[in-house]
Parts: structure tokens; sequence; C-alpha cells
């Protein structure tokens, strides 16, 4: 898989589905895991809204965590975990600046536990299948 399309189809694939990744893995939290029939439709709300909002506050500086990799080449689960938790870290202390979802106990600790999923999952999609590509089309330096 050429360089181009892995950046213009497979990276925003991926950072959709990481960011519902992570809206999910925040949304369940916040609900301790305890959504029935009555608390779904505000759960469902709750994720969607997240994941909007995660997509606003976390685009530049994913954008510069994919330009980065790409850029170095890092294919590393261990690079995409780290950046999603920063990340996930960045999006908390934003959260917390303009008192948003104050009624969360542990608002720093789901949303990096939200950027280690989204990490997780954007790896497996564009780093993962990334470096497939990369591997069939030969080496891209000198060695």
């Amino acid at each position: 898989m050429t360089t181009l399309l892995r950046l213009l189809i497979l990276a925003p694939l991926a950072y959709i589905l990481a960011l519902i990744a992570a809206a999910t893995t925040v949304t369940i939290g916040l609900f301790g895991g305890q959504i029935d029939a009555d608390t779904a439709p505000f759960a469902l709300g709750t994720g969607i809204g997240i994941m909007f909002y995660a997509g606003l506050i976390t685009f530049v500086p994913a954008l510069i965590a994919v330009i980065l990799a790409e850029t170095l080449g890092w294919r590393s689960i261990a690079f995409y975990l780290a950046a999603g938790g920063v990340i996930g870290l960045i999006a908390s202390e934003t959260t917390l600046a303009f008192d948003g979802l104050a009624f969360a106990d542990d608002l720093r600790l789901l949303c990096v536990a939200g950027g280690f999923v989204a990490g997780a999952v954007y790896w497996l999609i564009a780093g993962k299948l990334g470096d497939a590509g990369a591997a069939r089309n030969g080496p891209t330096s000198p060695a």
C-alpha cells in the first residue's frame, strides 16, 4: 500500500474508528457498565457527544502524532499507545478547564484509558496494516 493511499484512506478511517472506540470506552466508564434499557438512550447520546467532542479536541495532536510516525517510520504499538495516552490526558485537561463532565469522578483516568484504546485501534488499522503494505512494497530506505 503506497504512503499516499495509506494517508488519504487508511489514516482517516482509522482515526474515525479510534474515536468511536475511545468514546465507547469513556461512556462505559462514565456509566460504570450499568447500562440498561432505561439509560441506553442517554448513554448512546452521551457516547455520540463524546465522540464528536473528542474529535474536535484531539484532531491536531493526533495529526501531529500521525505525521511524526509516518515521517520517522514508527509502526510500534508502544508509540501509538503512548501517543493515545498523552492525547487523552490533553483532552481531559482541556475538558476540565471548561468544567466539562463535572459529574465524572475519574475524568483523567477515563480520558487516558480512552486514549490508550484509541491508540491501539489506530495502530491495528493504520499502523499494523500500513506496515504490512510497506513490507510488500519493499524497504523505503536503503539498508
